[in-house]
């Protein structure tokens, strides 16, 4: 059976258009993502090599005609992790992640938190560590916009701050602020429930079109490919 026969058409969920997220190399999964009906691949950076998205597998995605929006993540899963300090840490990794994928400049970056974090929490954990975040973008030129990916409750509270340009929100509906935060529309992605092809484990995302472009890119394989990106790029939806 092949790739495609095990998956459904994502071009045809209720009339949506998904992307989807996965901390698997997709190199070998491109062409059945996109003839699948996916518009976008979403991958990591972090200080973990295993799950970070390579140069060519960006130019495998970017061949099979895939956009590609990128999420920063360690554990991000307590409080513990999160600091003015390591959001300076964060950021200045990201930055040479991006660099060396050829993640083209006014896309953007998002950046996890992994948990049930309450408003204390973001406040005085989350709240910092997103501010060291635009610091260090800040000192390295603006090159890249700043996005945020966890519950309602985290999500409302950065854009409402006007610490990020983009929401990502997670798929753990029993998180503070989900379904608020989920009706409000505000969101450019929504997660959904996990699920496999062939091998490949990855959650669906739903791309909010009503509010057009989310970060995502292509990269280049030419110099005269570069040019058009940067001219292109944030004019484009998917």
């Amino acid at each position: 059976m092949s790739l495609l026969q095990t998956h459904i058409n994502a071009s045809q969920i209720e009339g949506n258009v998904y992307g989807l997220d996965t901390a698997q190399n997709t190199s070998a999964y491109a062409l059945a993502i996109a003839q699948a009906g996916f518009r976008s691949v979403g991958r990591y950076y972090s200080k973990s090599s295993w799950k970070v998205l390579t140069r060519q597998e960006a130019l495998d995605l970017s061949t099979a005609g895939l956009k590609i929006f990128v999420v920063y993540q360690d554990s991000n899963n307590s409080p513990s992790s999160f600091s003015y300090e390591a959001g300076q840490s964060a950021a200045t990794t990201a930055l040479t992640l991006a660099h060396g994928v050829g993640q083209p400049q006014g896309s953007a970056i998002y950046f996890a938190v992994d948990y049930d974090a309450s408003q204390s929490d973001y406040d005085n954990y989350i709240k910092p560590y997103l501010e060291g975040v635009n610091a260090t973008f800040e000192t390295g030129g603006n090159p890249y916009s700043t996005g945020i990916y966890g519950s309602g409750l985290i999500c409302n509270n950065a854009l409402n701050d006007e610490l990020v340009q983009f929401s990502w929100l997670s798929q753990s509906t029993k998180f503070q602020g989900y379904d608020a935060f989920y009706n409000s529309l505000k969101w450019n992605l929504a997660q959904q429930s996990a699920k496999n092809l062939n091998g490949l484990e990855y959650d669906p995302d739903l791309i909010n079109t009503r509010n057009g472009y989310y970060g995502a890119f292509s990269v280049a394989t030419t110099d005269r490919d570069l040019l058009r990106l940067d001219v292109a790029q944030l004019s484009e939806i998917f």
